[in-house]
């Protein structure tokens, strides 16, 4: 028998981004390209965009956060044993957030590019160039996230050595954050 505590906090995010999909896809298929985009529901490319932006912030800025404020401070005030207790406490708590954050970024992504932006840059390979490898970055940053708030053991030696990894997923978000800034002035 399943209770609300034994959902997964992305299973909510998964059904809608089915949803989305499977309307982005109808979208598609019955609007010829150029009006597809205008076809789109104002309201619902708004909220989209929204969801894409506070996803990115609260999950960049929290690793952020992370690296730069809580870090130096704990490693600095705590002793280690309770430096560790303390990231496996800090990796527990995170991962559900993050878990939504990515999920959140994910579907609002993929709605954002299939019924929107991809037939507003139509013809411009370069702009589908720098998606490619915004959306790629973006996944190993996911995949940092995961494994840094995952409690395996290869999680455990990443964050004991987190300035190296919690900097690189930082570096990556940044990255993907310039890349997307200018994909929006193209």
């Amino acid at each position: 028998m399943y209770s609300i505590r034994s959902i997964q906090p992305w299973t909510p995010m998964l059904a809608l981004f089915t949803l989305l999909l499977c309307g982005a896809a109808s979208a598609q298929e019955s609007a010829p390209a150029e009006a597809a985009a205008a076809a789109a529901p104002l309201g619902l490319m708004l909220v989209m965009r929204w969801i894409h932006i506070l996803c990115a912030v609260m999950l960049l800025g929290g690793t952020a956060y992370m690296l730069s404020v809580l870090r130096p401070v704990a490693s600095a005030v705590l002793d280690a044993q309770a430096h560790a207790a303390l990231r496996e406490a800090l990796a527990k708590k995170w991962k559900p957030l993050m878990m939504i954050y990515v999920t959140g970024f994910l579907v609002s992504g993929f709605y954002n590019y299939l019924a929107v932006t991809r037939f507003e840059h139509d013809g411009q390979p370069l702009y589908h160039a720098l998606f490619g490898t915004k959306f790629l970055l973006a996944m190993v940053v996911f995949g940092l996230a995961m494994a840094l708030s995952s409690s395996k053991g290869y999680a455990v030696k990443m964050r004991e050595n987190g300035k190296l990894w919690i900097g690189l997923t930082v570096a990556l978000g940044v990255a993907v954050v310039l890349i997307a800034g200018y994909m929006k002035v193209m």
